[in-house]
């Protein structure tokens, strides 16, 4: 006997709103495995982004600090030539080469501008880097406000030109790019690799957290056989250890509770066997009498003259007592079948099943009860065990029969091969009408089976509708 059996009965309506429940729950609610992915990946892009923001801002801080530097020196070198210029015989083409040692310096640009805003040509200098090859998006990201300052070139006190100093970063900002450029799979790799190690780690204590909810699952499904695999990690063993202790304690209980089922049916069984033995002790000598009573007063009204004027009422009376008497006999016998079915060592479950078969025709000329046994089923089992698939018989046809008009019935055993155990199978179907309503309180005659079935270790299915007909069902294992 498995720890299968202990699942208790489930009836359709119960199932459903069950499942129902659990499926409406789990819908209502994120996968932790979905939310623990999103959360490692949110921080390993934001770790990266925070790195990156990081490298970017202290290289726009001293990008911004070196370009100002350089154009304060620029600024108070073009200052201290400025007053030369307004002294010198041709002041234009002094400036024209303090703007060309001014344009050579990193970081800073000078121009020279005559009075019409036309920009004086020089000499080229040495090359300067661009930003050409630079995103436009990471120069604006470097570079910050640019300076620009004028100093006017007199002559005779006139303006004759204009020189314009303003910071240029774009040599800067080059090399930032390419440094960048280096520094920036680095980030990716740390990301990848720590984002990589999260994952496995998260993912690690998924898969044990669902072993353990897959060994819950099973467990409220009556499986107590299930345990949960062991756990290396300190705080899972504990948890594991404690699952499958409650599996244990659980399987403990259950096993009582189907001995003291057990126990309880038999006794039962044993008083209803006491009751129909007193009913035929008590209640056969009664008819017995009773008979003969009867027929020796038709005897005696036999004999009486046929000018009696009572003779014709009295034999109707007779009649009628005796009929009654009949009567009252046949249901008497069936009270003491119902209370003891005729199942002996003489006689196996299929003749015992056949027969309630017959008898049901008593009461339903027109149904044909039909009976098929597998292959592979033993001619009895258990008394216990045959006793309960006889009762779930008589109460699956009659229910049939009674409730849903039904006027074919089949009953069907099926066994697994002795090497494989997996139990055996009894399923009723009918053409009837019912179930009307799946979710109605179970009578008292299927909550008697449920018991049965639950103290022998197995499980009862309420009458179900499909496409074949209404079904219902036990399974018992391998007695």
């Amino acid at each position: 006997m498995t720890d299968r059996g202990c699942e208790l009965t489930r009836f359709p309506a119960a199932a459903q709103s069950l499942t129902g429940g659990v499926t409406g729950a789990a819908s209502r609610h994120m996968s932790l495995k979905v939310l623990a992915t999103l959360i490692v990946v949110g921080l390993s892009l934001l770790l990266c982004s925070a790195v990156s923001a990081i490298l970017i801002l202290n290289a726009r801080l001293a990008t911004n600090e070196e370009t100002t530097e350089a154009f304060r020196l620029a600024q108070t070198y073009i200052d201290a030539r400025k007053e030369l210029l307004s002294n010198s015989a041709d002041p234009l083409n002094e400036a024209s080469e303090l703007v060309e040692d001014v344009d050579r310096a990193k970081h800073v640009a000078a121009v020279l501008l005559h009075p019409d805003g036309s920009v004086h040509p020089l000499q080229p200098g040495h090359p300067r880097a661009t930003t050409s090859r630079v995103p436009a998006w990471f120069a604006g990201l470097i570079e910050a406000d640019r300076l620009s300052v004028d100093f006017p070139i007199l002559e005779g006190g006139d303006a004759i030109g204009t020189i314009r100093l303003t910071s240029d970063a774009r040599d800067e900002i080059h090399e930032v790019w390419l440094d960048f450029r280096k520094i920036l799979p680095a980030i990716l790799v740390a990301g990848a690799t720590s984002l990589t190690m999260s994952l496995l780690l998260v993912f690690g204590i998924l898969r044990r957290i669902g072993a353990c909810s897959e060994t819950l699952r099973r467990i409220r499904r009556g499986d107590l056989s299930a345990r949960v695999p062991s756990q290396e990690l300190q705080e899972f063993a504990a948890l594991a250890g404690g699952i499958n202790d409650l599996a244990t304690h659980l399987g403990r209980e259950c096993e009582q509770n189907r001995q003291l089922l057990s126990r309880l049916i038999t006794v039962r069984e044993s008083e209803r066997q006491r009751i129909a033995s007193d009913l035929h002790d008590g209640m056969g000598p009664c008819f017995f009498a009773l008979n003969a009573a009867l027929h020796e007063a038709r005897n005696l009204s036999a004999q009486l003259p046929d000018g009696v004027a009572l003779k014709q009422d009295l034999k109707a009376a007779l009649a009628a007592l005796a009929r009654h008497a009949t009567s009252l006999q046949t249901e008497s016998r069936s009270v003491m079948s119902d209370l003891r079915p005729m199942l002996t060592k003489d006689t196996t479950l299929a003749d015992a099943l056949a027969d309630l078969s017959v008898n049901f025709l008593d009461i339903a000329p027109n149904a044909r009860v039909s009976l098929a046994v597998g292959k592979d089923c033993p001619d009895s089992f258990s008394e216990l065990v045959d006793l309960s698939i006889y009762r779930f018989a008589q109460e699956s046809v009659l229910n049939a029969i009674k409730h849903g008009a039904a006027n074919r019935i089949a009953i069907e055993l099926t066994c697994a091969p002795a090497d494989r155990c997996q139990g055996l199978t009894v399923t009723v179907t009918d053409n009837g009408s019912g179930p009307h309503y799946p979710d109605v309180s179970p009578s008292y005659g299927q909550i008697g089976i449920a018991d049965r079935t639950s103290a022998l270790g197995g499980t009862y299915k309420r009458p179900f509708r499909t496409q074949h007909g209404v079904v219902t069902e036990i399974w018992i294992p391998c007695p």
